[in-house]
């Protein structure tokens, strides 16, 4: 192919006829023996075999009328999908008219409102797509079962800082909340699925930035032991001010036990430098007082499961928590007088979303819980004074005692 081939231009494995004329590509070019024709008006180069992704795509460039649906929808928008599964593509018309008929192109027909679609690609090859709270409903239909549906809707639900999107995804993180998803499950009703999908709704957590991140914590919890925060900054300096000086990220997160569980997936390896940014982290944590666990993917390996569970059962019992109990953020653990101070901040855990944890250092400062918000519903959070503190104490029937000042501890 030479420099100047127009397919240059394009990354897909899949191209309509009518954006490759756009592009400045003649009739005769796309005739050539090294162009295959997978689909009528679809051009795929011979020597790479097009992704049922792409085919999907461009087929829906080439036609208005079909919408990308199911599996292809979900690849479109990135999300994580079972390893080594075998994917066709998905294309699929409004109930009104009839299942797309293909070859190779496994047809559907949808009872879909037009907030439920979106429109996205270049200027040139637009194309519709159902959004990603809808594509993630769609997907029990494909026969994923519960594991595979939580790992998709964590994938939905990933940090907008955390890993960057896959190649030709399209959209940012996150994709779709927690109660978007549950709204859809709710207008689909009737579809089949439904139960697994309200099952999987109650095991996504927010903030996971890789499908194996999800399926270490899922293991942990189905081995019943507690379960961890996922992806929280633990911050371990702070200044006079109370600015943050130094943090480090984590994994998943015992913050009660100061156990932090790093899973190294190959990017960690791709560089030195990056090994010793993981090995400069660890030991900051180390310093304040954290127990660090580093795996990779040998722990999804019955030896390596084994050990890692003896050695997180033992960890968890030296330091004081109890099989099957479950860390909720905005817990407090109990700390020794003086003990380091540290922080966990944008933790999520069940049940709650986004929460600043303490963990010992002085009371002035911290936030005391307020009540719910008529508006929002949510708590509203208000600094600890020596007033709110003497009502409180009022109303329990104790003496008034101011909170602490100073960096001492409280007496």
């Amino acid at each position: 192919m030479r420099p100047d081939d127009p397919l240059t231009l394009f990354p897909e494995t899949a191209i309509p006829v009518a954006r490759l004329a756009r592009a400045g590509l003649q009739t005769s070019r796309s005739r050539r023996v090294d162009l295959r024709v997978p689909n009528r008006g679809i051009r795929a180069r011979r020597d790479e075999p097009p992704t049922p992704r792409d085919l999907a795509v461009a087929n829906a460039q080439g036609d208005r009328s079909l919408i990308v649906s199911h599996e292809s929808a979900a690849q479109v928008w990135g999300m994580w999908l079972p390893e080594g599964r075998r994917v066709r593509p998905h294309l699929s018309r409004w109930a009104g008219r009839g299942a797309p008929r293909i070859t190779g192109v496994v047809g559907h027909r949808l009872r879909i409102g037009d907030r439920r679609l979106v429109e996205i690609g270049p200027a040139d090859g637009r194309f519709w797509v159902t959004n990603p709270a809808w594509t993630w409903t769609d997907l029990p239909s494909c026969g994923l079962r519960l594991e595979a549906l939580i790992e998709a809707g964590d994938s939905l639900l990933q940090r907008s800082d955390g890993a960057p999107r896959p190649p030709l995804a399209f959209g940012e993180n996150p994709l779709a909340t927690v109660e978007e998803l549950r709204a859809v499950v709710d207008e689909r009703s009737n579809v089949a699925g439904v139960p697994l999908l309200r099952e999987a709704l109650e095991h996504l957590r927010p903030r996971s930035d890789s499908p194996r991140e999800t399926r270490l914590r899922r293991w942990i919890v189905r081995e019943g032991l507690p379960e961890p925060l996922v992806n929280p900054q633990i911050v371990l300096e702070v200044d006079a001010r109370g600015r943050v000086v130094d943090s480090a990220p984590v994994d998943l997160v015992y913050d009660r036990a100061r156990i932090a569980v790093q899973y190294e997936g190959a990017h960690h390896f791709s560089s030195p430098e990056q090994v010793r940014r993981d090995m400069r982290r660890d030991e900051r944590l180390r310093a304040a007082g954290w127990e660090v666990l580093r795996v990779d993917k040998d722990v999804f390996t019955p030896q390596g499961w084994a050990r890692f569970v003896r050695r997180l059962r033992s960890l968890l019992a030296l330091r004081g928590v109890n099989r099957g109990q479950v860390l909720q953020a905005g817990r407090r653990p109990r700390s020794r007088r003086g003990g380091t101070r540290a922080q966990i901040i944008h933790a999520s855990a069940p049940g709650a979303g986004t929460a600043v944890h303490a963990m010992g250092g002085p009371v002035e400062g911290r936030v005391g819980m307020g009540r719910r918000s008529e508006l929002s519903g949510q708590r509203r959070l208000r600094p600890v004074t020596a007033a709110t503190a003497g009502r409180s104490s009022a109303r329990a029937g104790r003496p008034a005692r101011a909170p602490c000042a100073g960096s001492g501890p409280c007496r």
